[in-house]
Parts: structure tokens; sequence; C-alpha cells
């Protein structure tokens, strides 16, 4: 796999939007295409490219996530998550319900 650069902040933005809205109109085509019975042949052609289409949206995607997450897009707040994990420690060890 060849190594790509990182894509700009605003491409990599649009890079997710994309590859979300190629998997909701693919969703929404093949529901189409389902409820109005479409003949076999053009919906075998329609589920082959409604599954292919977001497939190949999506391989553009983790070089836009890694370049959002070097551009400062945090989730989660570092704070939030050594927080959340000091309450986890506290909570005490209970046994299984049913002693497996």
């Amino acid at each position: 796999m060849p190594i790509r650069p990182l894509p700009i902040d605003r491409r990599a933005l649009l890079t997710c939007l994309f590859a979300a809205m190629t998997a909701l109109t693919s969703a929404a085509l093949l529901a189409v295409a389902a409820e109005l019975s479409a003949p076999p042949v053009a919906l075998a052609f329609i589920v082959v490219v409604c599954v292919v289409f977001p497939m190949a949206a999506a391989y553009e995607l983790p070089p836009a996530i890694a370049a959002l997450r070097a551009g400062g897009l945090v989730l989660v707040p570092r704070r939030e998550l050594t927080r959340l994990r000091r309450e986890l420690e506290r909570l005490p060890e209970t046994a299984h319900p049913l002693g497996l």
C-alpha cells in the first residue's frame, strides 16, 4: 500500500462527509430498488454498486481521520478519559451472577 500524504483539514472533513453521503445514498438506492421490486438483473447490479461505492469511499477515510486527529480533533478529551478510567478503577469487583 503506497504511503499518501495527509490531506489538509478541509479536505479531510470533506472526505469524511463524502464517505458518509455515499453510504447513505447507497442504502437509500438499495432500499428503493428492493421496495419497487426491480428486475433481478437490475437488482443484482444495484447491490454490487451499492457495496462497491461505499467501500471505495471508505478507502480514503484512514488518512483523513488521521489528519483530523493531527489537527486537534479529539472526540473525548484526555482529562475526561483519565477521570473515567479512575472511576472505573474504583468500582468494586463483583462475582458473575450465574457463577460461571
